[in-house]
């Protein structure tokens, strides 16, 4: 009971004395200014994209042109004969661009900058070439038409009633991933920042001796998976009402298929992921007891090792069912982000599911008596950082 007391204790230090509520709020104040400001100019963008950009056409083979370029850009024509003086103004800036046409295949087209328009341009007399070699031949309309029209698929699930609740589910798969790998490089972040502070300070040899090594890593690890999980549901919680405050544009039918939502689902998918952020603290924990002087050490590379399963994750896109996947699915180090993947692209048997979970607790468990075997020497030593044969020796004969 005293050391659960004491690791609690450790806990609430390591989290009061990183997450400032006040900072934090001013943090999200700061990216909810930032983020209007950017709708607000991308706004004002928009609105300027609906001017036509002023396009000069000359055209002396009469080559073919649909109306429908008159939607897209405000037309004029012109001879070839004023070519010099209306490069000219496109130069000034008087027009946006000149395009001579050449013949039914190809073009220049003449303009000052690049101009997001340029690609649909091209689209558009793709378009006309295609329509002037079609009016050439004898095929009527009717059989043609038949002919271009492509091949309809009408998607049926097993369950109609569910088809919603699945993108949600998947919705939800997604941003659950996110949210982990964002709490996992938070709390990288800080627990290289509190034990390689602590070591060069070297005041932990005297808290050492106080505390056992292992509730001091416990508590480490509970506090800063604790700022990890606070600082995502903070920013969570704001893109939940930025969520709402867009569907009062879109209705109330904007969020129906919440109503389809597995809720057990979620709670597997929030279940993974928040073993999947303890898995990981308790992994940098060890790390960071390890480093020296954290400006040059090679070691802060480890941190992007979360970042891989999420990569595998995408292979379940491909084939949710295959024997790789499965095995990815349930394996301690990449079953938190590749089993949401497959539970929202596939049904996922409940034993896998389990199975998943009994090993991320163990492999949990494993990494925090090692971290705190490790963090016991670690902490101790200066100079050369130790290797992977030194660490192994470490937990062995502890």
């Amino acid at each position: 009971m005293k050391r659960l007391r004491l690791t609690l204790e450790v806990a609430r230090w390591e989290f009061t004395r990183f997450y400032k509520l006040k900072n934090e709020l001013k943090s999200a104040a700061y990216m909810i200014i930032i983020g209007t400001v950017a709708f607000f100019i991308s706004f004002l963008i928009g609105r300027g994209a609906d001017d036509k950009p002023e396009l000069i056409i000359i055209n002396d083979n009469m080559i073919a042109i649909d109306s429908t370029i008159y939607d897209h850009f405000e037309i004029s024509y012109a001879q070839s004969g004023e070519i010099d003086s209306l490069i000219a103004r496109v130069g000034t800036g008087d027009a946006d661009g000149l395009i001579v046409v050449r013949s039914i295949d190809d073009g220049e087209l003449y303009i000052r900058n690049e101009r997001a328009w340029m690609l649909q341009l091209e689209h558009l007399f793709t378009d006309f070439r295609r329509k002037s070699i079609i009016a050439k031949t004898d095929i009527p309309d009717e059989t043609l038409n038949t002919i271009l029209q492509s091949f309809t698929i009408k998607t049926v699930f097993y369950d109609e009633d569910a088809a919603g609740g699945r993108i949600i589910e998947r919705t939800f798969a997604i941003i659950f991933i996110i949210a982990m790998i964002f709490a996992v490089f938070i709390g990288f972040g800080y627990q290289f920042t509190a034990i390689t502070g602590e070591k060069q300070q070297r005041i932990t040899e005297q808290i050492v001796s106080a505390i056992s090594p292992q509730t001091w890593i416990d508590g480490k690890i509970i506090g800063i998976t604790g700022i990890g999980i606070a600082t995502v549901l903070l920013y969570g919680a704001i893109v939940f009402f930025g969520i709402l405050l867009v569907a009062q544009f879109f209705g109330p039918g904007f969020l129906t298929p919440l109503v389809y939502v597995n809720m057990w689902k979620i709670i597997a998918f929030l279940i993974v992921c928040l073993l999947g952020i303890i898995l990981w603290n308790s992994f940098f924990a060890a790390v960071a007891a390890t480093i020296s002087d954290p400006n040059t050490s090679e070691r802060s590379a480890f941190m992007m090792v979360p970042i891989i399963p999420v990569g595998f994750a995408f292979g379940a896109l491909i084939n949710p069912d295959s024997l790789i996947i499965k095995i990815l699915g349930v394996f301690p180090l990449t079953s938190s982000s590749m089993l949401p993947a497959r539970m929202m692209l596939t049904e996922v048997p409940v034993w896998e599911f389990l199975l998943a979970v009994i090993l991320l607790l163990l492999t949990i468990w494993f990494f925090r008596i090692s971290a705190a075997k490790i963090f016991s020497f670690g902490m101790l030593m200066y100079g050369k950082e130790p290797d992977i044969k030194e660490m192994w020796r470490w937990i062995r004969e502890s």
